[in-house]
């Protein structure tokens, strides 16, 4: 007896987040009407100069769909999506978050895909400031300038983080991109970052990217070395590249990872295709509403 009371305690639970006459891109009346309410009520804040009284209006803005979970709002990811793409550095990186809860992944992935875009531009700045294979050289750059690009380096591995966690095939194609239009501009720790965001995503297109940024870096590290010569700048973080590789090696419990000799790359290639069974060709496409994504 007990058992079903509290089965039935638990489904009346479940049903508070529901509303059956909600659908995702039409809210019933009473959701509309409050809906439109809150978005006028945090019009103001959505444009203050305090990064926090911004952040708490996505956040009121953003839990509006915990009483229709069942249909997410177009309009509600419309105005996050918004906010991911200018302001403050934490302003968006909240809205990011938020987007990518929202359960509208048709808003969220173009939005976040320009916002990756954007952060890769301003960390970069100018691809003429960063060596071949090394570290941007901030050194040059005024004060100010060098604030924008540290800025967009954290926004950009924020980002990507949060792409990460959406586990979709979108997900894989915007982080490959992003991660080849920084490593093929330079070798310093955002690569390493993003390239442990790629990790996270774990199918074979995610990590070949990772293989052949160190393949195209890794002959001046062995060459430096070989000829007596101190190894080049981005030498430590062509190494944490193979390092995020051998840190999923042994996440995943796979033997035979390869260690950090010359042809690291080669021996990489040759270790991932006798494990391709442990790694995914695909992750799937997420749904309007799917907190998981569809095989299909």
């Amino acid at each position: 007896m007990l058992s079903l009371v509290f089965s039935l305690v638990l489904a009346v639970i479940a049903a508070l987040d529901q509303c059956p006459y909600c659908k995702p891109n039409a809210l019933c009346p009473k959701h509309l009407e409050k809906e439109q309410a809150v978005l006028r009520d945090t019009k103001k804040a959505l444009q203050s100069k305090v990064p926090a009284e911004r952040s708490a209006a996505l956040l009121e803005i953003a839990s509006l769909n915990d009483e229709h979970v069942n249909a997410p709002s177009k309009r509600v990811a419309e105005v996050l999506a918004l906010a991911v793409g200018d302001g403050p550095a934490s302003v968006r990186q909240t809205a990011a978050d938020l987007l990518a809860e929202s359960r509208r992944p048709d808003v969220a992935f173009p939005a976040l895909e320009r916002a990756l875009d954007d952060a890769c531009s301003q960390a970069l700045i100018n691809p003429t400031d960063v060596e071949q294979h090394g570290d941007s050289r901030t050194s040059n750059y005024s004060p100010e300038k060098a604030k924008r690009a540290e800025e967009g380096r954290l926004l950009l591995v924020g980002l990507a983080g949060t792409v990460a966690r959406l586990q979709d095939d979108r997900s894989v194609r915007i982080l490959v991109d992003a991660f080849d239009r920084y490593s093929k501009v330079g070798i310093n720790d955002t690569v390493a970052r993003l390239a442990r965001h790629l990790t996270t995503l774990g199918t074979r297109k995610a990590l070949e990217p990772i293989i052949q940024a160190i393949e195209r870096n890794e002959r001046r590290y062995w060459k430096a070395k070989e000829d007596g010569r101190p190894a080049p700048s981005s030498a430590a973080f062509v190494e944490s590249l193979h390092g995020a590789l051998t840190a999923l090696a042994e996440a995943k419990k796979l033997e035979g990872a390869p260690e950090w000799k010359p042809d690291a790359a080669g021996r990489w290639r040759v270790w991932l295709k006798k494990n391709q069974a442990s790694f995914p060709k695909s992750l799937g496409t997420l749904e309007v509403g799917a907190a998981k994504p569809s095989k299909g």
